[in-house]
């Protein structure tokens, strides 16, 4: 199981995040990262590898009323199904 470290970075209307994988003698590389945005309104979700390529997106046009916590549980959700063979051992929060 590849070791890794998540960063999330939250305000009032979006969530910044990457995915920080422990190489060589814990050297943190980026693998993944995204944000999302428009959280009150109509939230967008965007993951990106760590070339820039999209891997996945997802709108929630009537989100209005979902709460930060709602859209982490879809983000973990992504995370869980398509990371299975990562172990998250670190969180940080700015």
């Amino acid at each position: 199981m590849t070791r890794a470290i998540l960063s999330l970075n939250s305000g009032s209307s979006s969530i910044k995040f990457g995915l920080y994988t422990l190489g060589a003698q814990d050297a943190p590389e980026h693998a993944a990262g995204g944000k999302l945005e428009g959280i009150g309104t109509a939230p967008v979700l965007r993951i990106s590898d760590d070339s820039g390529k999209l891997l996945a997106e997802r709108v929630w046009k009537d989100g209005a009323t979902l709460s930060h916590e709602q859209l982490l549980h879809d983000l973990f959700g992504w995370a869980r199904t398509h990371l299975p063979s990562h172990e998250i051992v670190a969180v940080g929060h700015r």
